[in-house]
Parts: structure tokens; sequence; C-alpha cells
């Protein structure tokens, strides 16, 4: 499970909350908020880059191999990852995968 240092459990879980036999790891979108697949570019970023810009980078590598679209926002919660698809991600886009590692 995947969780970041702003993620807190107020209560008990249900691992059927973050993982199904049917269906496998389940994601929880925001279909109201879509990322453009954009690479930010030095102008538009000051100081550090923050959640938004590493969103538009990822839609954009994502862009390349699956075709160009906006994309949903993955609301931010723990997130249970497959390692098969980690593996998989690793070796499409090793030099990324390497930078945030």
């Amino acid at each position: 499970m995947y969780i970041t240092d702003d993620v807190f459990f107020g209560k008990p879980i249900n691992v059927a909350e973050v993982w199904t036999p049917l269906y496998g790891c389940v994601f929880r979108m925001s279909p109201s908020r879509t990322i453009l697949p954009v690479i930010p570019t030095k102008e538009v970023i000051t100081g550090n880059v923050g959640e938004e810009e590493s969103l538009q980078y990822t839609n954009a590598i994502l862009s390349k191999q699956f075709g160009a679209r906006r994309r949903v926002y993955v609301s931010h919660i723990p997130h249970i990852l497959s390692v098969p698809i980690m593996e998989e991600i690793q070796a499409l886009w090793p030099e990324e995968f390497n930078k945030t590692s």
C-alpha cells in the first residue's frame, strides 16, 4: 500500500476499500477534475514543482504511449500498487521511474 506523508487512518478500514478479488486495485476518481497532457515549461514552474505539474508531466508521458487526452484525477488517498504493473511501468519509462523512486 502506498500512502503519502499527509494521509492518516482515522478508523479501521476493510481490505475491500482498496482491493477486490474480481477487479484488483480500487482507485477513486474525481471526474470533475481533469489533468492536461502537457509538460510544464520552466517559465511556468516557480520554486518547487507541485502536484499539478507532476500530474501534467505524468499525463504527457502516458499520452505519448496511449494517445493524448485529459485524464481524470485519482483521488489523494492510499493506493494498493500491483508489483507486475509497477514492473511494467519501470520497463516502459525507466528514466522517469528512477527519478521518482
